[in-house]
């Protein structure tokens, strides 16, 4: 159930978009890319990378999961249009083995947020189980190939036997999200297979990402297929494929056929981050030749990031396509889970309060200011504005909230202001004078004095109060009212 974007209601960058909640499942293309990656023994990945049919089933019931299954969430930080959704679903798990299902989840959820960028942005997750049951134990072609069994999700190695690569742990990916979809929302399916052996495999189309769950490996093993299926992330290692790359350029941001001057020069790719380092992140960046499966003609971002060996952790362009991740995933209002309602809706009178709810990273807290028009409101970085508070002057306004995540792990303010900052905006009528009555932007004396002088030259700007038309010591009252308590 993939989070659809509605109507767009927003102007210029940080467009406020309205996330309308996902009903139906995600269509499953014909054909799947599939990337499967395991240890070469070295510390670092190699793998393949292949198309498949979408559902290379034995039997004819794919379509939908068999008497349904247990689900529970095991970690709600909000509403599932602002949050992504990762959903643990299991093959070859009896009912008997379910309780080792829940254990190995739960070790791979806490693996997962000791990383970055996940730990940080912990709170823009929600994680959820589903309990599939399975007739028989373990998954297809464990341990040698030509073994069946008879398992919900018909997860198997050597890709249910489509591949010449033993390891290449593949699932039917129709099967794995029409048991996810059981779940609140599933932006990403996690499918563990009950077996010890070593495999793995990322569906990009789907957002499908499998591993063997019995090895004490598998949780990095998980992380490195998220970059693919999740974060949409290239292989950064060089084995698996042609010794010479001579295609065209990559669409996926990190690897290229260019190299550091070429990017530099055409400013493409990760040209601005050329020669940055931060801390917890592998570089310095640089094009590192070798990558996407090949030793010459591709370059990479760093060294040695998770997208080439799963023990180490992701690069700067890594972080910077998984925080987009993160955000895009939930919807373009992902920043916040609640504003003040309607956008540009007509609000009169000074008495109104408004509000904003950001999604505060675990890291770091969003900034949040407020403007009228393009003027910066100075002082106002709060969550809440009582409008009364800034005295305005008869007239329109345009009142606007800004909210912007300022991590310093995102090195492109372009990125930044185009993906990770958004506004709302209120049309805002004044249509009586508050206290400050010289618009000198204080509330003072002289607006006293101001006041009294045209009492008593019973000058109409004085009628402040019913019965309007008369000015008198009501009036008198109320611009006492302002002066001393403008917010009441």
């Amino acid at each position: 159930m993939h989070k659809l974007t509605a109507a767009v209601m927003g102007v210029a960058v940080g467009s406020a978009v309205h996330a309308a909640p996902a009903q139906s499942h995600q269509e499953i293309p014909e054909m799947e890319r599939v990337k499967a990656c395991w240890d070469r023994g070295d510390g670092v990945l190699t793998g393949e990378e292949r198309f498949m049919n979408t559902a290379p089933s034995r039997d004819t019931d794919w379509a939908m999961p068999r008497g349904g299954a247990n689900v529970v969430t095991l970690l709600d930080n909000g509403p599932t249009d602002k949050r992504v959704d990762l959903v643990f679903v299991g093959d070859g798990y009896t009912v008997d083995e379910l309780d080792l299902f829940h254990q190995q989840v739960d070790n791979f959820v806490s693996t997962l947020f000791q990383v970055e960028p996940f730990k940080s942005y912990k709170s823009h997750f929600n994680i959820h189980r589903v309990d599939v049951i399975s007739n028989e134990s373990g998954v297809d072609h464990d341990p040698t190939l030509g073994i069946l069994r008879d398992t919900a999700l018909d997860m198997g190695f050597w890709c249910q036997g489509n591949s010449d690569v033993e390891r290449s742990l593949c699932v039917d990916s129709a099967k794995a999200r029409s048991f996810s979809a059981l779940a609140p929302d599933d932006d990403q399916v996690i499918a563990l297979g009950n077996s010890t052996k070593y495999g793995g495999a990322a569906f990009i189309g789907t957002q499908v990402a499998c591993v063997s769950a019995g090895r004490a490996s598998a949780p990095l093993t998980l992380q490195h297929e998220l970059g693919h299926s999740f974060f949409n992330l290239e292989d950064e290692y060089n084995s698996g494929g042609p010794v010479t790359y001579t295609g065209p350029e990559f669409g996926r941001k990190n690897i290229s056929v260019f190299d550091a001057q070429e990017q530099l020069d055409l400013q493409t790719k990760w040209w601005y981050m050329m020669g940055e380092s931060v801390e917890g992140f592998d570089g310095p960046t640089g094009a590192f030749e070798g990558g996407g499966h090949s030793r010459f003609g591709i370059y990479r971002p760093s060294l040695n990031s998770k997208m080439r060996s799963s023990a180490r952790p992701f690069n700067l362009v890594g972080v910077e396509n998984g925080i987009l991740a993160i955000y895009n995933a939930g919807g373009t209002f992902s920043l916040w889970d609640d504003v003040t309602q309607p956008w540009l809706g007509e609000f009169y009178g000074h008495d109104h309060e408004f509000f904003v709810e950001p999604i505060h990273p675990d890291s770091h807290e969003l900034a949040v200011w407020w403007q009228l028009g393009v003027d910066v409101i100075p002082g106002k970085t709060g969550p809440r504005l009582h409008l009364c508070e800034l005295q305005l002057q008869p007239g329109e306004y345009n009142l606007i909230v800004k909210v912007r995540d300022d991590t310093p792990w995102i090195l492109s303010e372009y990125v930044r202001e185009q993906s990770l900052t958004r506004n709302y905006v209120w049309r805002v009528i004044i249509e009586t004078q508050p206290a400050d009555r010289t618009a000198d932007g204080a509330v003072d004396f002289d607006d006293v004095l101001d006041f009294i002088q045209d009492f008593s030259a019973q000058d109409e700007s004085a009628d402040l109060a019913e019965p309007f038309g008369v000015i008198n010591a009501t009036d008198v009252l109320e611009y006492l009212n302002r002066f001393t308590a403008p917010c009441g």
